[in-house]
């Protein structure tokens, strides 16, 4: 069991890395942290300014994070640099699904209205 501090708010998402030696937090802010598993020294920190988070997917590297805002805008960043690589501003319904596949290269959300992207 570890315990780690360091977010203001709620924590919607964590993921541990596929070798198991980092762990991923975000919280609904929008504050990425990426930690050493076994003593939770910080390896890596990022935000993103333009909302609340509310669904958070992310790859299995740790590297991407695809999130939803109020339910309608899409965004993929880089996590350590918080840099943009994709973002769609209004999605046709609100989104409460999102997910990257097993290879961690295909990203998918699906809305209320039945539409998968």
């Amino acid at each position: 069991l570890r315990e780690f501090d360091g977010h203001d708010g709620n924590v919607v998402r964590v993921a541990v890395s596929e070798d198991g030696t980092e762990i991923l937090s975000v919280d609904e802010k929008g504050n990425f942290k990426i930690r050493k598993f076994d003593d939770g020294t910080i390896l890596a920190e990022s935000s993103v300014d333009d909302g609340t988070l509310e669904k958070v997917a992310v790859t299995k590297d740790l590297k991407q994070a695809a999130y939803i805002q109020k339910g309608r805008k899409l965004s993929v960043r880089d996590v350590k640099t918080g840099n943009q690589i994709y973002g769609q501003s209004y999605l046709y319904s609100y989104t409460p699904a999102i997910t990257f596949d097993k290879e961690s290269n295909q990203m998918a959300s699906a809305g209320t209205d039945g539409m998968i992207l």
